[in-house]
């Protein structure tokens, strides 16, 4: 598939294995694409995992770059690492889900005080106000984001049930091209605007899921 390239930084969507676009992250291994920059939550490398084709990215290290928040799913992270095949850097849920958020509204970067006086802290800026130390942390956006729907139209107007409201809606407005699979495929009008989670101007295509439903 053409929007599948060699270099890209790509986010996945999804909060462990809910609201996972697990037919788009299988294309997206079989594709053969490498030297990657993988932006997710988690990814686990449990056998049949829905995450597993990315675990397996990982592994072959066709994965250069890995921005996550919680590796204690995958096994195989730390090894890559200290073997210096794989360059991680662990970013705590919130503010990756800020950042995220940041990058998809032009936000030039906040300040938290999550990470001040930790490792999340090196290399970064610190700004005192009012006493208070605070890192400033800097948007994040991608090349690619795969992100998945409950329900879709062919605009590419999403609605995201429960959980699966995490990552997606923040993903899609932050990437260049964004790619959108849907559980259910309805008409356009179908979803009240109310209701539209991934607004369908950040959609560039809309894929309907091949995998089985949990």
């Amino acid at each position: 598939m053409r929007q599948f390239r060699d270099g890209q930084s790509i986010m996945v969507g999804g909060f462990n294995k809910v609201g996972v676009p697990g037919t788009l992250v299988r294309w997206l291994e079989e594709s053969g694409v490498k030297d990657i920059t993988l932006i997710v939550n988690n990814c686990s490398n449990a056998e049949g995992s829905i995450w597993s084709p990315a675990a397996k990215m990982i592994k072959d290290g066709r994965v250069s770059h890995l921005k996550i928040s919680y590796i204690a799913t995958n096994s195989d992270v730390c090894a890559l690492y200290e073997a210096h095949v794989l360059d991680i850097e662990i970013i705590p849920q919130g503010t990756l889900a800020e950042r995220i958020r940041a990058g998809g509204c032009g936000i030039g970067g906040f300040l938290t005080t999550v990470g001040v006086g930790t490792m999340i802290a090196e290399g970064k800026q610190e700004i005192t106000i009012n006493g208070i130390k605070y890192v400033l942390e800097m948007p994040l956006a991608a090349d690619l984001a795969l992100v998945k729907a409950s329900l879709a139209d062919p605009m590419g107007n999403g609605l995201c049930f429960g959980t699966s409201k995490n990552f997606n809606p923040a993903m899609a407005s932050a990437a260049s091209y964004v790619m959108l699979e849907t559980d259910r495929l309805v008409p356009v009008g179908e979803i009240g605007y109310e209701h539209v989670d991934v607004a369908g101007i950040y959609v560039d295509m809309v894929i309907p899921s091949a995998e089985e439903k949990a």
